[in-house]
């Protein structure tokens, strides 16, 4: 939209002014901040006008090379103007309006962008995010969409007099010659019919013109699919889906409609309705490669590899590789890929596999490194992939010549200003599969590297600015975490393989168990065959976990699927994981591990496969500690802690049915009468300001109770719900400075599942995913420890154990081991035992919560009546559903 206002403007400036002459060109010079800020006390408040001048004035100084201190300076003139939250909350606004909007404002982002690497006021912070989300929103899923053509709501006046020269005006620079030319005031507020001598108040009312103009066509073809448009973007699939059908009743043969129709359903994964929309594509544009692409990976989503390889040789019969060079191209590497996930559920993929290779290698004819660099990285890949699932390393290694054209395609975006999303999957896409291949080729510590460096990619995109030249450890540097009772399980799972890497102290390089490929040919390498059985594994973990998520947490297990299955489910994934062959790579005098999971990885419960034998703690990268290490945030041991006595606790506990709302208030009570003077936040007036100034003041120690939710569209507003409608979001946590907590426990969150919420950078092969979440965003800006649930856990449980986690830490024992020795504990309570426990938590609380003290002793009361219970040595809570879920992160 702001696009189409700028466009409008200057044609009206155009006309108006008559020509663009030397002489005003040469008034450019931007309005100083003085200026600006002239008689400040006596000027009303502003208008959404006149900060989005500010802000173009601001944004056009950052493209003509201001450095920081002419940035700083310029906001810091606007101080008596202009407050900090009000820039914020009207800039958010301003980006929603923008993210709306189906114009790309590619050179607006950017610009915003750059503005947030100049300075770090919140108002910058939050125009990095804004310029982050436009750039990042212009890579489509994994079904694609032709680009909507420009929505013509706006064009510029044809002039009679001749061609003028089609130079854009900026706000600023028009501001600027208003100041400077009262005739040109008198000229323009004449032809507006405005009574108006203020330059300021002549651009308002140009704007609002061309926000009319751009609102005049609500009930049109190009109205509804400019909406759905809009809708898509915002991560509402039927909202578009309804627009689409709107649009389609006024203009039924609208290819670019049905087209983005298709995508929407896909997105649903109603293929079966995309198939029938992308058809309808086809009848009215047969010679869509889109279309075509579309339909054949709506059919292999369904499994119907054989109909998707069909379509796709259909298609070819229209699209000539010397007419549509990149679709053809295209279209062989999507028949080239249907033959891989063929082969991925066939019990011998080999011949399935040697077809995908010949598709991948006539892609290559026409996706040339110098026509198409980007499409012939992604095959690049793609053959890498299936050569390594062959293992045939010497193949594979021979297309390292990829890297070449990588480096190229960054050096090249990174001339521009800005590393564009695509190039950043190929970057960490390339970086996975050089992962297998020197697994492969025996390269252990190259290949940990590797795997490393590809993970801060990930993290540095989110939740800073990525760069390919950023330092990564090295091998040496990894042994800083260690010591000789400590060891690393670092795990990497690739599109075609599952590693995982065993470090010691003071070894020479990482051990891989059973890494070696096979010696008959005929046989997949084992990484490949474990990356198989995992996939399938954690797609029926999927299918279990989501069908059972709509249920109440009950005592009983047994009462789904997948809480019934769950022993089993463990064990099978120890299996795949290999963990046997691990611990017995591990020396007898380990006691602590530590373990860097990838991906999916992430949201399981891995040291639930490990045993009692060690204190376990996750990274989500090795870098990551490191960083820890060097802030100084490692506690020292046990003996020399102090305990932690500040202690924030904030309890939302509004969306919980009654008993777990009972027992969230035991939870709270009982956490909170262990320290002095706690702060404590209730859901009533646990509003976003209130928290964030809270966690700014410095506590020890963070405790929320309450809900997280998950934007699988937008990550950074992943958030921790607080008084309705307020959140804390991933985006807030990463401006804060937490180096003064020890630790945050979010309790009854389902922080770690993430397979829904994780950031996926999808592109076809690359599949570069990677988990950056609320823990992360925690970790990242200095918290020592966090602990959170993988899974929404009873809330009896998750109360028991929360506080003997923090009797542990109150008496000064570290967070990982106090959280396994809690674990321990509720794995063995007896109802018995249960009873006692309450009557002695009663008694702690009864001056601090005498009604929550009332409430235990009845229910101990009840439990000691049921002599069933009393009598029974079988512990109620030994199920990992009670006590496999919390995990805890740090170092």
């Amino acid at each position: 939209m702001l696009r189409r206002i700028w466009n409008a403007i200057a044609s009206w400036f155009r006309r108006w002014l008559g020509q663009n002459t030397p002489e005003r060109r040469r008034r450019r010079a931007s309005l100083s901040s003085a200026t600006a800020t002239q008689s400040q006390a006596n000027l009303p408040p502003l208008a959404d006008a006149d900060y989005e001048f500010l802000l173009m004035q601001l944004l056009e100084g950052v493209a003509h090379g201001w450095p920081k201190e002419r940035v700083s300076k310029f906001l810091l003139d606007l101080q008596g103007r202009i407050t900090d939250e009000q820039w914020t909350n009207w800039l958010r606004r301003f980006g929603e309006r923008l993210l709306a909007s189906p114009a790309r404002n590619n050179e607006l982002a950017s610009r915003m962008v750059r503005l947030g690497e100049l300075s770090t006021t919140p108002l910058a912070n939050t125009a990095y995010e804004i310029g982050m989300q436009l750039l990042l929103r212009q890579t489509r899923p994994p079904v694609t969409v032709p680009t909507p053509p420009p929505s013509p709501l706006i064009q510029a006046p044809i002039e009679e007099e001749g061609p003028l020269e089609a130079q854009p005006v900026t706000l600023d620079q028009l501001f600027d010659l208003l100041q400077q030319d009262q005739g040109l005031v008198e000229q323009i507020a004449a032809q507006l019919q405005i009574d108006a001598t203020d330059p300021q108040a002549i651009i308002q009312e140009l704007i609002n013109k061309s926000v009319a103009i751009d609102q005049t066509e609500p009930d049109t073809a190009d109205g509804w699919f400019n909406l759905g448009v809009q809708q898509q973007t915002a991560g509402s699939p039927e909202g578009a889906i309804a627009s689409y059908d709107r649009s389609l009743e006024l203009d039924p043969h609208a290819s670019a409609v049905w087209s983005n129709r298709g995508v929407a359903l896909a997105d649903l994964g109603r293929y079966e309705e995309a198939i029938a929309t992308f058809e309808r594509v086809l009848q009215i544009e047969p010679t869509s490669h889109w279309a075509w692409n579309n339909r054949g990976q709506a059919l292999a989503e369904l499994g119907r590899f054989e109909d998707a390889i069909a379509s796709f040789n259909e298609g070819l019969k229209y699209i000539q590789s010397t007419t549509q060079p990149e679709g053809w191209g295209q279209l062989h590497r999507a028949k080239g890929n249907a033959y891989y996930d063929q082969g991925r559920w066939a019990l011998y993929p080999h011949d399935y596999w040697r077809k995908a290779i010949s598709e991948y290698e006539l892609a290559l004819n026409t996706l040339t490194p110098s026509a198409s660099p980007l499409g012939h990285l992604q095959v690049l890949q793609d053959l890498i992939r299936t050569y390594l699932s062959l293992g045939q390393i010497e193949k594979a290694q021979e297309l390292g010549r990829g890297s070449q054209l990588l480096e190229r395609l960054i050096d090249q975006e990174e001339q521009s200003g800005i590393l564009g999303l695509p190039v950043l999957i190929q970057s960490i896409g390339f970086h996975q599969l050089m992962v297998d291949l020197a697994v492969q080729s025996g390269q252990l510590t190259q290949a940990l590297e590797l795997a490393e460096k590809g993970k801060n990619a990930c993290f540095n995109w989110f939740l800073g600015d990525w760069n390919e030249d950023l330092p990564s450890p090295t091998w040496n540097d990894l042994q800083q975490l260690l010591n000789p009772s400590t060891a690393i399980i670092y795990w990497h799972l690739s599109p075609a393989a599952l590693t995982g890497f065993v470090i010691t102290h003071d070894t020479q390089q990482p051990l891989v168990p059973s890494a070696v490929t096979p010696a008959n040919g005929e046989e997949l390498p084992i990484p490949v065959q474990r990356w198989r059985e995992f996939d399938n594994w954690v797609k029926d973990w999927d299918q279990q976990y989501q069908a059972d998520r709509h249920l109440e947490p009950q005592p009983e297990v047994t009462t789904s699927r997948w809480r019934g299955n769950l022993i089993e489910k463990l064990n099978n994934l120890a299996v795949i994981l290999n963990v046997a062959d691990i611990l017995s790579q591990i020396p007898a005098n380990v006691k602590n591990l530590i373990l860097i999971p990838h991906r999916d990885l992430h949201r399981l419960p891995l040291h639930a496969l490990f045993g009692d034998r060690f204190i376990i703690s996750y990274l989500p990268s090795a870098q990551i500690g490191l960083t820890l290490k060097r802030l100084g945030q490692i506690s020292p041991p046990p003996s020399d802690r102090e305990r932690p006595t500040a202690l924030l606790s904030v309890e939302c506990f509004h969306r919980e049915g009654v008993e777990a709302l009972l027992y969230s208030q035991i939870e709270a009570a009982g956490v909170t009468q262990m320290f002095q003077n706690p702060m404590r936040i209730d859901d009533a007036i646990a509003t976003k300001e209130r928290v964030v100034t809270a966690l700014s003041s410095g506590y020890g120690i963070f405790h929320y109770t309450g809900k997280a939710s998950d934007r699988p569209k937008t990550p950074s507003q992943s958030a921790l719900a607080l008084t309705n409608p307020d959140q804390l979001t991933l985006e807030d946590i990463s401006r804060l400075y937490l180096n003064s907590y020890q630790l945050v426990y979010l309790s009854a969150c389902e922080t770690g599942v993430t397979g829904k919420s994780a950031i996926r950078l999808t592109a076809r092969g690359a599949n570069a995913t990677e988990f950056v979440g609320l823990v992360s965003a925690f970790l990242s800006r200095g918290v020592t420890n966090i602990v959170s649930t993988l899974w929404t856990v009873e809330a009896i449980s998750r109360g028991l154990l929360t506080i003997e986690f923090y009797r542990r830490i109150g008496v000064g024992i570290a967070p990982a081991a106090a959280l396994k020795q809690a674990q321990q504990w509720l794995r063995a309570l007896t109802y018995s035992e249960l009873a006692q426990w309450y009557q002695d938590l009663a008694t702690q609380l009864a001056d601090y919560a005498p009604s929550i003290s009332e409430y235990l002793r009845t229910e101990a009361n009840v439990l000691q009546r049921d002599t069933a219970k009393m009598s029974s040595s079988q512990p109620p809570f030994a199920h990992p559903y009670h006590w496999a879920a919390f995990t805890i992160a740090g170092i």
